[in-house]
């Protein structure tokens, strides 16, 4: 599959309001949930002011939603460091259990080559839990590396993960090679 191909089946934009509702049933979905290191709002409508608090906030905050063939299917969250524009932390999953083969490779994919366009970004951080295994693997396939093990707050361990341009830069052909060949039907 081709970059163009890839482009003409996969979109990802940025988050608006009217996703609102499907980011909030992504959110709440068990297998998703369960996930996550940080307490998510437990109403729609502390979901809704949360969002257009990020929303509101573009110099520090961007969110992405991945389109398979106009389908909402996946989600990215980029928070910028206060300290320093130049690194900051994602969060990425799919929210859809139908996606297509591939999908989440390719959000990767697609959300890492927008986020180091962004003028003088240079270093991706997240916190994955140890027993998330599958997240695990995605982003050893998008060229991060295990960093250190930490505490979450409910003292579960965590990995803290990393990738900086410099890695993504030589690495970015080649996983967009890959998303490619992910995402093909078949």
């Amino acid at each position: 599959m081709t970059l163009g191909l890839i482009r003409a089946e996969f979109l990802l934009r940025d988050v608006t309001l009217a996703d609102a509702p499907t980011l909030f049933a992504w959110r709440c979905a068990p297998r998703i949930a369960e996930m996550m290191l940080q307490p998510r709002p437990t109403s729609f409508e502390a979901h809704l002011g949360y969002l257009r608090g990020v929303l509101a906030s573009s110099d520090t905050h961007a969110l992405y939603v991945l389109e398979h063939r106009g389908r909402p299917v996946g989600h990215v969250g980029l928070k910028l460091s206060p300290e320093d524009a130049g690194t900051g932390d994602w969060t990425i999953y799919l929210g859809e259990m139908d996606a297509p083969r591939g999908s989440g490779f390719a959000l990767g994919v697609l959300a890492l080559d927008r986020i180091f366009e962004r003028p003088g970004f240079a270093l991706l951080r997240t916190r994955i839990l140890r027993r998330n295994a599958l997240s695990q693997r995605l982003h050893v396939r998008l060229g991060f590396t295990r960093e250190a093990e930490a505490e979450a707050s409910a003292a579960e361990p965590v990995g803290i993960w990393s990738l900086t341009a410099a890695a993504w830069k030589p690495h970015r052909i080649t996983a967009f090679h890959a998303a490619f060949r992910a995402a093909q039907p078949g």
